[in-house]
C-alpha cells in the first residue's frame, strides 16, 4: 500500500503494523536529511526539492484510508514558497497543526488556514484583514511579519488585527515598520497571552485589552514612552528593544530585565539583568557601596548580571549577592602576540580587601573574548580568577566555541588547583609558584588557546 526508499514496510496486516508505520514515518519526516525519503506509491514525496507542496500529494491527500498516517504527514509543514496562499490551498490539510513559511505570501486572509492550526509563522506581502485569524480558535503561537508602510491617505482606516477571541493564544510576535508615525496597527490581544514580542514602533494595544497572564514582554522603548503598551502587574521578564532615549518607569514585579539604558531605577525584585549600553567609564556606585556604607540601593535579589553588550572601556562593581556574572573582555593591544585577556581590565578592585576582586557569592563567571577570531593564538590570565575570585565555574566564550572549566582549589593557600575543561574532561592539577620578586604572590598563569584548533589549550607560567 505504501512504500519508502528504504522499503521499511510494503503492506499492513494489523494495528501493530499500523503503529510501526506511523512512528517510523514520523521519525523520518522530522529528520531534515531523511525527510524526502518518505514516498507515496505513484505520487512520490509530499515536498518537492524546491520546497513546494507536491501537486500530486495535494490532489490525493484526502484519499488516504489511514487517518492517523495523514495526521502525521499533516502535523508540520515548512515551505519557502513565494506563490499565493490561495494556490497552496492549505485547507485541504484538515489535520495541519503547524505551518511555517520562510518566503513571502500573498492573499492572506480569513478562511485560508485549516482550523486545526496551533502554530503559525508567516511573512505577508500585504496588510492583513482585521478578521484573518478569528476562525483559528486552536491557535497557540502566532508569528507574523508585515510589509513596510511608507505613506497612507488620511481617509484610510487604520489597520487592526483582531485576536481577542483566540482564548488558546499564549505567544504572539509581530514585526512591522511604518515610515508614517501616525500609521499604527491596533492589536486586540486576548487575555490568555503570556509571551509578547512587539518588534515595531508602530503598534498600539488599547488599555482595555488587559493581559493578566503576561509574563514575558519584548517591546520597543518608543511604545512604552508613548503609552501604546501598558505594563501588566503579572510581568516578570522584560526585554526593551531599541537605543536609549529616556528612562522608563519599570514595574516592581520584574525578576529579569534586558535593556539598553544609561541609568534607571531598577525594580527591587529583579533577579536577572542584561544591561545594554555604551560607556567609557562605568562604575555602578549604587550597586556596590554607597557613601554611607550600606547596600540598600541595589536590588537585593540580583543574582545574575550580563554585561556582554556594554560597549567601550569600562570597569564595574558587582553587588555582593551576584552569583552569575557575564562580562566582555578586550585584548591587551600593548602586548605582543599572543594577545592577552585579563579580568582586571573590567573589575574595580576593592579598596579594603584587594585579594578578593569579586564578591564571595560570585561562583559562575563567563568571559566573552572580543576580537578572538582575528587572533590565531590568544592567552587568558587564569591566575587572576584562581587567586582573586571565588569562581568555581569559568566559561570562556570565543567566536566559534566555548571552553567551560571547573576550578577546585585544593588547599587554603590555593597552591594546588584542579582545573578541568568540562566538555572534554581535559586538564589537571596546577601547582602555583611563588614569584621570585615578591614571595607574597604567585607567578601569572596563562591559558593559551589556538583559534584554529577548538578545544586545544594549555597553560604555562
Amino acid at each position: 500500500m505504501f512504500v519508502s526508499r528504504f522499503k521499511i514496510i510494503t503492506s499492513i496486516e494489523d494495528n501493530v503494523d499500523k503503529i510501526c508505520l506511523l512512528l517510523t514515518c514520523k521519525k523520518l519526516y522530522n529528520n531534515s536529511s531523511l525527510k524526502r525519503s518518505i514516498q507515496f506509491k505513484g505520487i512520490g514525496g509530499p515536498i518537492t526539492k524546491k520546497g513546494y507542496i507536491s501537486q500530486q500529494f495535494k490532489a490525493t491527500i484526502n484519499r488516504f484510508k489511514l487517518k492517523s498516517f495523514k495526521d502525521i504527514m499533516s502535523l508540520k509543514l515548512c515551505t519557502n514558497a513565494v506563490n499565493s496562499l490561495i494556490n497552496l490551498d492549505l485547507t485541504r490539510f484538515v489535520s495541519l497543526t503547524k505551518f511555517t513559511c520562510g518566503g513571502l505570501l500573498s492573499n492572506i486572509g480569513p478562511g485560508r488556514f485549516p482550523i486545526s492550526i496551533t502554530s503559525l509563522n508567516i511573512r505577508s506581502t500585504d496588510m492583513l484583514p482585521r478578521d484573518t485569524f478569528l476562525s483559528l480558535t486552536s491557535l497557540v503561537t502566532l508569528k507574523i511579519q508585515l510589509p513596510t508602510t511608507r505613506t497612507h491617505n488620511v481617509t484610510d482606516q487604520l489597520p487592526c488585527i483582531d485576536l481577542f477571541n483566540l482564548n488558546n493564544l499564549t505567544t504572539f510576535r509581530i514585526n512591522y515598520f511604518s515610515q508614517d508615525p501616525k500609521y499604527n496597527i491596533e492589536i486586540k490581544v486576548p487575555p490568555s497571552i503570556k509571551i509578547l514580542y512587539l518588534e515595531s514602533k508602530s503598534i498600539r494595544i488599547p488599555s482595555r485589552y488587559e493581559m493578566p497572564l503576561l509574563e514575558d514582554l519584548y517591546v520597543n522603548q518608543h511604545l512604552l514612552i508613548d503609552g501604546k503598551v501598558i505594563f501588566p502587574a503579572s510581568l516578570t521578564h522584560l526585554n526593551i528593544l531599541g537605543i536609549y532615549i529616556e528612562s522608563v518607569q519599570l514595574p516592581q514585579s520584574l525578576i529579569k530585565l534586558k535593556q539598553r539604558i544609561d541609568e534607571s531605577s531598577l525594580p527591587q525584585q529583579l533577579k536577572k539583568l542584561h544591561w545594554k549600553a555604551k560607556f567609557t567609564n562605568l562604575i555602578f556606585q549604587s550597586f556596590y557601596q554607597s557613601s554611607n556604607n550600606n547596600n540598600d540601593n541595589y536590588p537585593p535579589h540580583l543574582e545574575t548580571l550580563n554585561f556582554f553588550d556594554i560597549q567601550g572601556d569600562f570597569k564595574i562593581n558587582i553587588p555582593p549577592i551576584t552569583k552569575n556574572l557575564s562580562i566582555s573582555l578586550n585584548p591587551n593591544l600593548d602586548s605582543d602576540d599572543p594577545q592577552i585577556y585579563s579580568i582586571s581590565t573590567r573589575i574595580n578592585k576593592p579598596t579594603i580587601d584587594q585579594s578578593q576582586w569579586l564578591p564571595i557569592n560570585t561562583t559562575h563567571l563567563t568571559c566573552f573574548l572580543k576580537d578572538s577570531r582575528y587572533n590565531k593564538m590568544m592567552a587568558f590570565r587564569l591566575d587572576e580568577v584562581i587567586n582573586h575570585t571565588n569562581v568555581r565555574y569559568l566559561t570562556l566564550s570565543l567566536y566559534n566555541s566555548k571552553l567551560q572549566f571547573s576550578i577546585q582549589r585544593l588547599d587554603p593557600e590555593k597552591k594546588s588547583v584542579l582545573v578541568l575543561e568540562r566538555q572534554t574532561l581535559t586538564g589537571g592539577i596546577i601547582t602555583q609558584r611563588k614569584s621570585i620578586n615578591n614571595q607574597q604572590q604567585y607567578d601569572p598563569i596563562y591559558l593559551y588557546y589556538d583559534y584554529t584548533s577548538p578545544f586545544e589549550f594549555y597553560w604555562k607560567f
